[in-house]
């Protein structure tokens, strides 16, 4: 072979010129142009018409002409594989995504099999609002905690039960206009057709709601209602539930309605008869009174019976939400008549507060007896504190742990510092030994 440079022969394979000194590079085949010949000597790329290498005038009558075959085939191969590869992915993402709707296919009929298990119940026990009466199943759970005037039931299943009771004035509103107080048709609600019933001669009405979905106009929700208009009161019996659970729902309502009765015009026996006169004194004793006491004042009785038994408030707060501007807004008189005339155990109250600041808050003892006595807090008596203090079922090392964990961290402190913040006077206000015990439990 010649050095390109010089044009010296030197022995092929030689990696420098012993004449220049230049260093021979060989040119690599996959850099080279289409349609070239490369002198097999001196490696010189010629154009495709010359006849001898343009360096050391070497025939290039037989060379060939230079490709791209070589990298082409190479560069198919990897087109090849990147091809394959994205093939390959892409199936496996439709396999992963036609698996996935099957399987939600699949739990959606499941779920929707269960769904649609027949409601069974038996009624075999009473329930009992003031007047009238019907049948329950005894696994059902009522719950009255939102109001003393409605009761719910959890059924352990989609269908609902709820009673709301009403009282009204016969001498302003008429059945009818009671009727249309209760029926009345809003945008997205339609009601059924009103059934005129008796039962035990007293007036009935059955109907149906649906309660429509604005943003898509389907029937959302299913109501059956039964009206009971008895002693200036109205009991709106009612089923409820997703529309699709249209006919459990009337056949719920309906099985209750067989077992309604009034129980004022069934005496059938002599305890019965007695129940009933003494109904009838109450209700002649209520409805004197309801003549000489304010309509007000009623209601602030009902809202402190409300926040007593779902607020367990002691009597001073009682009397502070009625007369809250953001509260009850009721006049003092009204409020002092609701206070005067409530029935309620205010110790109970005080424990169930208790109760409460331990569970929720982790206070120690001292903590609690200060929280039901504060003016800003419960402002119970310091009797009721005490009988709650006394009658508290708590332990007070595992609630100091809770407050030293809290304070380790929310506040990032030290345990010595966690030790004089729980024994504080102004901060947890536990004893030594408890706020040692935290401290030895502390990880």
């Amino acid at each position: 072979m010649k050095c390109p440079n010089c044009g010296a022969d030197i022995k092929d394979g030689s990696n420098y010129c012993y004449v220049c000194q230049n260093k021979i590079v060989e040119s690599k085949p996959d850099k080279l142009e289409l349609n070239k010949k490369q002198c097999p000597k001196c490696f010189t790329i010629n154009d495709s018409n010359m006849m001898f290498c343009s360096k050391c005038q070497s025939d290039l009558t037989n060379v060939p002409l230079l490709t791209k075959k070589i990298n082409d085939k190479k560069k198919t191969k990897k087109v090849i594989l990147i091809i394959s590869i994205i093939v390959a992915l892409l199936t496996l993402i439709i396999i992963l995504v036609v698996s996935t709707n099957c399987n939600s296919t699949k739990h959606n009929e499941k779920s929707l099999s269960e769904s649609h298990i027949s409601l069974e119940y038996s009624l075999e026990k009473d329930f009992i609002i003031d007047d009238i009466k019907f049948k329950i199943d005894s696994r059902w759970k009522e719950n009255n905690s939102i109001s003393s005037n409605i009761f719910t039931f959890n059924l352990n299943h989609p269908v609902n039960l709820s009673i709301f009771k009403e009282e009204y004035d016969n001498k302003i509103l008429s059945e009818d206009d009671l009727i249309k107080i209760h029926t009345k048709d809003e945008k997205d609600c339609q009601t059924g057709q009103i059934e005129n019933l008796k039962i035990d001669d007293i007036n009935c009405k059955q109907y149906s709601k649906q309660i429509i979905d604005k943003t898509d106009n389907k029937n959302n929700r299913y109501e059956e209602h039964l009206l009971v208009l008895c002693n200036n009161c109205v009991y709106d019996i009612y089923t409820y539930a997703d529309f699709s659970y249209k006919n459990e729902c009337s056949d719920l309502l309906n099985s209750i309605k067989n077992t309604l009765s009034i129980i004022s015009a069934k005496p059938e026996e002599t305890e019965k008869e007695t129940v009933i006169e003494t109904t009838k004194e109450k209700q002649v004793e209520n409805e004197t009174k309801a003549d000489t006491i304010p309509l007000e004042y009623r209601n602030a009785l009902k809202q402190a019976e409300t926040y007593s038994k779902t607020l367990n408030l002691s009597k001073q707060a009682i009397y502070d939400q009625l007369t809250s501007e953001y509260g009850g807004k009721f006049d003092s008189d009204s409020a002092q008549y609701a206070i005067d005339n409530v029935t309620v155990n205010w110790k109970e109250n005080a424990l169930k507060s208790a109760e409460s600041y331990s569970k929720t808050l982790n206070l120690s003892k001292q903590g609690i007896y200060d929280q039901l006595i504060s003016k800003h807090g419960g402002k119970f008596t310091e009797e009721e504190a005490q009988y709650a203090i006394d009658n508290l079922n708590v332990n007070y090392k595992d609630n100091a742990l809770k407050s030293a964990q809290s304070y380790q961290k929310n506040l990032n402190l030290s345990k010595n510092a966690i030790y004089d913040q729980l024994i504080s006077k102004h901060g947890g206000k536990f004893t030594e030994e408890e706020a040692q015990y935290a401290i030895d439990n502390l990880e």
